[in-house]
């Protein structure tokens, strides 16, 4: 199931993803999940989990893939962070639930380093 403030938005890919495939809110979607993934901006996080709802969330792995980049442009190519690791903010959302860190473990200046030597 994927989740989004507005199913609606996603019947186009809806259509296409299969007949398996289901849209619905944050809540329908953390009820309907054993295993939840969070790949939201990171700005967005905490009201992914408050939209999700805690009750929902309890017991159930969430991982967590979101990278706390502030909504600031970059300076002499360096991203700003927002804030500290997004989890311990989430944990204090939804603390029955498992958060588990994924996907974003590589610092913005490695992939701006990488982009700027090769250009």
């Amino acid at each position: 199931m994927r989740a989004t403030r507005e199913p609606s938005k996603l019947a186009g890919w809806l259509a296409d993803a299969g007949p398996k495939a289901t849209v619905g809110t944050f809540g329908e979607a953390a009820q309907f999940g054993e295993l939840v993934v969070l790949a939201v901006k990171g700005t967005a996080a905490e009201q992914a989990v408050d939209l999700a709802g805690p009750e929902a969330l309890a017991g159930k792995t969430v991982i967590d893939a979101t990278t706390p980049i502030a909504d600031e442009p970059p300076v002499n190519g360096v991203l700003k962070f927002f804030t500290g690791p997004n989890e311990a903010l989430l944990e204090r959302l939804a603390t029955d639930a498992h958060f588990v860190k994924a996907f974003s473990c590589a610092g913005p200046p490695v992939p701006v380093r990488e982009c700027v030597r090769d250009m």
